[in-house]
């Protein structure tokens, strides 16, 4: 579904990608700002809950907070990028995984040396512990994510889209400093 979806939108994908991960690019050259999230959840436990809804201006579902509320923000912040035209020097990374709730040993590990800077990251102590920048940061609410009335608000969805919107802007606007070549 996601890397339909991303096709959609007009974003290429990469074919071959360790533990089922997805990735897609806008940019070109370097250096490479990712953007790093997790498509697994936690199990439900009721069916119902596979069944998103959209009631008073919040999304329920499982995995709504945790982490499909952050996803949908680093897809949209990339799609107003390019919607706007913007001149980007590098190019943004979109690097979804599954098996981050089960400790990542088959997808996050595995694509860990690639990173130079990723704002969107969940495993931060182990990225921190190699010398990668990560920051975790996603639409949702820590005190809901996995329970059984899981939520995200709409608004912070939009809110978090902008926020990487304007972080990959500022980080690969051509000015020194911003990010290390590759």
């Amino acid at each position: 579904m996601l890397r339909d979806r991303l096709r959609r939108l007009g974003f290429p994908i990469e074919p071959k990608t360790p533990g089922g991960s997805v990735r897609s690019f806008y940019g070109r050259g370097k250096p490479t700002l990712y953007f790093h999230g997790h498509f697994d959840v936690v199990p439900a436990a009721s069916p119902a809950q596979f069944q998103p809804a959209i009631r008073a201006g919040k999304l329920f579902g499982r995995g709504s907070s945790d982490m499909k509320g952050g996803l949908v923000a680093m897809i949209y912040a990339m799609r107003a990028i390019q919607e706007c035209a913007l001149k980007l020097d590098g190019r943004i990374a979109l690097i979804f995984v599954a098996y981050e709730e089960t400790g990542g040993a088959r997808s996050s590990q595995v694509l860990a040396p690639q990173f130079e800077m990723c704002p969107g990251l969940l495993e931060t102590r182990f990225y921190n512990r190699i010398g990668v920048p990560a920051l975790a940061y996603g639409p949702g609410l820590l005190s809901v994510s996995h329970g059984p009335n899981e939520f995200v608000a709409v608004r912070n969805i939009f809110d978090c889209a902008l926020i990487y919107a304007l972080t990959a802007v500022k980080a690969l606007s051509a000015h020194p400093g911003r990010l290390k070549e590759e």
